[in-house]
């Protein structure tokens, strides 16, 4: 296909077919089969490629349209393209985050979509980078809980975040018989332990607590404002825990693991607080400061540990 864009020459060519236009409105108007095929002509390409790339302005928020009472193609004047400059690098993180955002347990939006939209509003060769760099990358089997039946609730509480208003939902655990109706002052949402959870302030209650946002039946945002205090910060709310789970006491915990499993353990950092400790014999020792020792996944794949102790810090 020709080197010019067609943002720039549909441009030059409804300027060249109506530049005697006399429209009051200011709209450019004309046959879609007219300006498909004049678009065509100067970039050397098929009617139907120029069709295509119709739609992907339309996907990329550029109102250009077909008026089915006018029988034309509409342009508002002054449009301008949008331009977002990104490096190579920077494109290659963007084909990155959305391979990620459509991975099963994630895909609770539209960064698929955003990347299209980027991809459809760039040149050619920054459309041709996004396409080859998502075909080449994919992210299987992170065993994340399945999010997919909760799209509309997490926006509805991204939405509360950011608005500062309380919300309101049934919430049921596996501990209980019946859901219990919750009314919240929202703090922060995140996704750790491989699930997405709600850190909230229950309006009953004076601390904040930590709801798995799966285990709510319904949510809804209310016009009241959330009390959202400013130095409230997520690192300090969680402390030392392990994921999410939370203790009133913090443990010193050193791990011993044999040779044979020294290097694969020392892949992973488990835990903020982890050190780790050579040993001559060619095995590791892993030292951390948490709350709920119990709940170190001593059992994870491949992490074999010889003695555990704990002292209380």
């Amino acid at each position: 296909m020709h080197s010019r864009t067609i943002h720039s020459v549909f441009h030059q060519v409804t300027a060249r077919a109506f530049r005697d236009s006399t429209s009051a409105d200011g709209v450019v108007v004309q046959s879609s089969r007219c300006i498909g095929t004049l678009v065509a002509d100067e970039l050397e390409c098929s009617e139907r490629t120029i069709r295509r790339r119709l739609a992907a302005l339309e996907l990329a928020g550029v109102p250009a349209y077909y008026d089915q009472q006018l029988r034309c193609i509409r342009v508002r004047p002054g449009v301008k393209f949008p331009v977002l400059q990104l490096s190579r690098d920077e494109l290659l993180e963007q084909a990155t985050a959305a391979t990620v955002a459509r991975t099963r347990g994630l895909d609770v939006g539209t960064g698929s979509v955003a990347a299209a939209k980027l991809a459809a509003s760039s040149a050619d060769e920054v459309a041709q980078l996004l396409a080859d760099a998502e075909r080449v990358m994919q992210a299987l089997d992170l065993k994340l809980a399945d999010h997919g039946r909760h799209r509309e609730m997490l926006k509805t509480i991204q939405w509360a975040l950011i608005e500062r208003r309380q919300l309101t939902g049934h919430y049921k655990t596996p501990y209980q018989d019946q859901p219990v109706e919750l009314t919240l002052h929202p703090l922060r949402l995140c996704l750790t332990g491989q699930a997405w959870y709600l850190i909230a302030r229950p309006v009953t209650r004076d601390v904040p607590k930590t709801y798995r946002v799966m285990r709510f039946q319904r949510v809804r945002m209310l016009d009241a404002a959330a009390e959202v205090p400013e130095q409230f910060d997520l690192d300090d709310y969680f402390g030392n825990a392990w994921n999410v789970f939370r203790g009133e006491k913090s443990y010193d915990v050193e791990i011993e693991f044999t040779p044979d499993a020294a290097e694969i353990v020392t892949e992973t950092v488990w835990h903020k607080t982890q050190r780790v400790q050579r040993q001559p014999d060619g095995g590791v020792r892993l030292m951390f400061t948490v709350q709920r020792p119990d709940q170190i996944p001593l059992k994870a794949p491949r992490a074999r540990a010889d003695a555990i102790s704990a002292a209380m810090a």
